[in-house]
C-alpha cells in the first residue's frame, strides 16, 4: 500500500468533503425548535397549574405533537414524553387537569378529579439528532477513505492519463 500524489490528492478531497459534511450535519439541526421548547419546559416549575389550552404543533419532518398552556404561564409547553412512554399517555393531557412539575426535572404529575398520573417528559438532550447524522457521514467517508487507501496507485494514474 503506497500513496502516490494523485491518490493523496483524491484522498484529501474526500477528507475535505467529509469535514464539510460533518459541519453541515451539525448545523442542519432539524429538532432545534422542539429541543429549545423542551429546555424551557424542563427548566420551568409548575405548582398546581391548570391546563387551559391544548394546541397542535408540527414536528420536524413528518407528524404532529401537542403543546399545552397553563394558567401559571403564558408559554406553551410541548407534550413530548420519554421514549419509553406508551402512546396512550399522550392522550392523558386534557384541559382542566392540574399539572405539577419541579424545575429541572423530567417527572410530571397530572391530577384529575379522581386520579393522579405520573409521567416522564423527554429530556432535551434526547431531542437531538445531529450526532446520528454526523456518525453516518463519518462512517460513510471513513469507509470511502479506507477503500481509497487500498486501491492501487495505478487506478488514480489511469484516471489522470485519460483526461
Amino acid at each position: 500500500m503506497t500513496f502516490g500524489t494523485e491518490k493523496l490528492v483524491n484522498m484529501a478531497g474526500a477528507l475535505m468533503i467529509m469535514v464539510f459534511g460533518l459541519f453541515f450535519s451539525y448545523m442542519g439541526d432539524t429538532l432545534k425548535r422542539t429541543r429549545l421548547a423542551l429546555e424551557t419546559f424542563f427548566e420551568t416549575e409548575l405548582n398546581d397549574c391548570q391546563i387551559t389550552n391544548i394546541i397542535e404543533g408540527k414536528y420536524p419532518g413528518k407528524g404532529y405533537y401537542e403543546l399545552f398552556k397553563t394558567d401559571c404561564s403564558n408559554e406553551y409547553f410541548p407534550i413530548l414524553l420519554d421514549k419509553k412512554s406508551d402512546s396512550e399517555d399522550y392522550d392523558r393531557f386534557k384541559e382542566g387537569l392540574i399539572v405539577n412539575k419541579q424545575a429541572n426535572s423530567v417527572n410530571l404529575t397530572l391530577k384529575g378529579a379522581d386520579y393522579t398520573i405520573e409521567l416522564i417528559i423527554r429530556h432535551p438532550s434526547d431531542e437531538d439528532d445531529r450526532f446520528f447524522s454526523m456518525k453516518f457521514v463519518f462512517i460513510f467517508f471513513g469507509i470511502v477513505l479506507l477503500i481509497m487507501a487500498f486501491v492501487p496507485n495505478s487506478f488514480f494514474e489511469q484516471e489522470q492519463n485519460q483526461k
